[in-house]
């Protein structure tokens, strides 16, 4: 029991002792050294520095070029200039180092152009990608792609939404331990000041590539909004439907063959929903009936039909008429004495809610209003779907 509790103590002081050393934080004073501390290589050094040291300065650094909230709103071309003046500054870096003096030849100069290659292809692409007004799925000029992991400086390669690579993989650690493998050095020191640079200019990238996509996640979230809210109309506020005619519609609707990827967004309903075989019934009146069985219950089943669900879609634009949604062939069964029971006519719907059916019975013409029974089935599936959009939204939340 003591050797269990003993060891207990032990991985709990080492537990603790890895959470303070995580939790270190670097003070002014060590933000500003000029040479680097003792058994710490400069990657490490320069992922703290990037974490405590740079304060409000990347936004700052934003802001002198030119991308401030309102002027990126008048001109979304301010990015282009934004992302070739960063390129100069990692050119700037990459001059820097080539002129540090000593016996070791300086390895970042090469990593400094490899990073303007890249401000310079974002600075091209999103250019074209604004004169054509389209923006690509993934492009150098996103955040994503000069973030890096926790443990290593990488940024990694960049390819677009057929595999193809945009930009190759910066890895950064290597040249900069390189350059301070002799913490004394010229080099080192040299480094080490051109590497806080380099974080403020890689803070900066991911700012202006935050700032670039803020717009296009806005626009993406009003979009799934209305989406949301025309589904939600689609379900609840359309006439109602059975499984036959989900089918039929999304048979006929035939966009369930497209990718339902962004930039697209999911898609929107159908504009016309189909519908087939579907039963319900009304209350007719036939005046050339018998006495007695002019009103009768009408029994009709829907052989066909389409239905306009959403007004601005109505194949009629005018006054009145615009009313009119949908129209079906039916087929119907009354039980009156004195003329056939079984007729066919036609079924016209208004708004989605009141429908008028016309059908003929032998020589007796009977007109009815209808009572949809598919209303009771909608209503019952309503907060299973509620709870299926509830769970969908928090599982892609948690990604």
């Amino acid at each position: 029991m003591r050797f269990v509790s003993s060891a207990r103590c032990v991985l709990a002081a080492l537990l603790a002792a890895a959470w303070l050393g995580a939790a270190h934080a670097l003070t002014a004073e060590e933000c500003k050294r000029a040479t680097l501390p003792d058994a710490t290589t400069l990657s490490q050094y320069l992922r703290d520095y990037a974490q405590d040291c740079l304060g409000g300065q990347a936004a700052a650094g934003v802001r002198a070029l030119g991308v401030g909230a309102a002027a990126a709103a008048r001109d979304a071309s301010v990015f282009v200039r934004a992302w070739h003046q960063l390129a100069d500054a990692f050119d700037r870096l990459a001059r820097s180092a080539a002129s540090a003096g000593g016996e070791q030849p300086a390895q970042m100069p090469k990593a400094y152009e490899q990073l303007s290659g890249r401000a310079r292809i974002a600075s091209r692409d999103l250019g074209k990608e604004l004169a054509a007004k389209q923006m690509a799925d993934v492009g150098v000029y996103g955040k994503v792609a000069w973030q890096w992991p926790a443990r290593a400086i990488v940024l990694g390669d960049v390819k677009d939404a057929k595999g193809a690579l945009i930009a190759p993989l910066v890895d950064l650690d290597p040249p900069l331990d390189a350059d301070c493998s002799r913490p004394a050095s010229a080099l080192c020191r040299q480094a080490l000041a051109d590497g806080r640079q380099l974080m403020l200019q890689l803070a900066i990238a991911q700012d202006l590539g935050e700032a670039i996509g803020k717009p296009t996640v806005e626009a993406i979230a009003a979009q799934v909004a209305a989406k949301n809210a025309l589904w939600d109309t689609y379900l609840y506020g359309s006439k109602p439907m059975l499984p036959f005619d989900f089918v039929l519609t999304d048979l006929l609707d035939g966009r369930w063959k497209q990718s339902d990827q962004y930039p697209q967004g999911f898609r929107e309903p159908p504009r016309t929903q189909w519908f087939l075989l579907h039963p319900a019934v009304g209350v007719e009146y036939a005046s050339a009936a018998v006495d007695g069985e002019k009103m009768k219950p009408v029994l009709y089943v829907e052989i066909v039909g389409a239905n306009r669900w959403n007004p601005r879609d109505r194949w009629i634009d005018l006054p009145l008429l615009d009313r009119l949604s949908g129209v079906s062939l039916i087929a119907s069964y009354a039980d009156r004495v004195g003329s056939d029971n079984s007729g066919v006519g036609v079924l016209l719907t208004f708004d989605n809610i009141y429908s008028v059916g016309i059908t003929q019975y032998g020589s007796t013409t009977g007109v009815f209003l209808t009572l949809d029974l598919a209303n009771f089935y909608r209503d019952e599936l309503r907060p299973s779907y509620e709870s299926f959009k509830g769970d969908l939204s928090r599982r892609l939340r948690a990604r």
